[in-house]
């Protein structure tokens, strides 16, 4: 009896621990590439105050250099990067100018590295 017990236990852990990975798999985070996941906020969000002349450039074609040149990201502690810390809601010049979705898509993409892709 205490046999058939210690299996059952044995077998209920590893149930549970086959569930924490299957729920951990499907709260990943999607891949954002800058391209087709970044890019369009800026240009749906930003280039109508962020053209050639205030810096950082964002429209498409020079988005992506002018945020490296400038030091926008922190790929090694996204959340403290420039580009992140400026979109956020407690920021009064930046913080109302994109949605929670956007600002999470953003910081994704840093997170991932923050690739011209």
């Amino acid at each position: 009896m205490q046999k058939q017990k210690s299996n059952i236990g044995l077998i209920m852990l590893f149930l549970s621990f086959l569930t924490l990975i299957a729920c951990e798999k499907t709260t990943l985070k999607p891949s954002v590439s800058f391209k087709d996941g970044v890019q369009p906020i800026f240009t749906s969000k930003c280039i109508s105050c962020h053209p050639s002349v205030t810096k950082p450039d964002l429209r498409e074609g020079n988005s992506y250099k002018a945020l490296t040149d400038g030091k926008f990201f922190n790929t090694a502690n996204p959340t403290e990067s420039k580009l992140y810390m400026k979109l956020m809601p407690i920021n009064a010049s930046h913080g109302n100018k994109i949605d929670a979705s956007q600002l999470l898509t953003i910081l994704s993409w840093i997170e991932k590295g923050a690739n011209n892709d």
